[in-house]
């Protein structure tokens, strides 16, 4: 990220990081998805904890349930977890918090497609 003479080398720097995992970069995506938040730019936080593992906890999804919705952009729980489906598959903890409500409501249909898509993890 020091490196001055690469254009946009913060942006490189975490594309590096997550690509490759690398030891330290927990700090740096922890500081852009908090800085994401701040914004209330949600899909953007989302985005980053799809790149960062360390990221995808129940604390992360205790701070979208918690995230008062922005105008125009719908419930944050429910951008994060539209944005994580759209990119991986939801850790076991993602998948039991996305699953409660959506068979609350009696949309069996849609976790079984989830399933299908390989977009959940199973558990007991």
């Amino acid at each position: 990220m020091g490196a001055q003479h690469i254009p946009d080398n913060r942006a490189l720097a975490i594309q590096m990081a997550s690509r490759y995992a690398l030891p330290g970069a927990d700090d740096i995506f922890i500081s852009q998805f908090n800085q994401c938040l701040a914004s209330a730019d949600y899909a953007g936080a989302a985005r980053v904890a799809v790149q960062s593992p360390s990221l995808r906890t129940i604390e992360t999804i205790n701070k979208f349930k918690a995230l008062p919705p922005q105008p125009g952009q719908g419930q944050p729980i429910l951008i994060y977890f539209t944005v994580l489906l759209e990119n991986v598959t939801l850790n076991v903890d993602e998948s039991l918090e996305l699953c409660r409500p959506v068979l609350a409501q009696g949309r069996i249909a849609m976790v079984e497609d989830w399933i299908n898509k390989n977009k959940l993890t199973m558990s007991d």
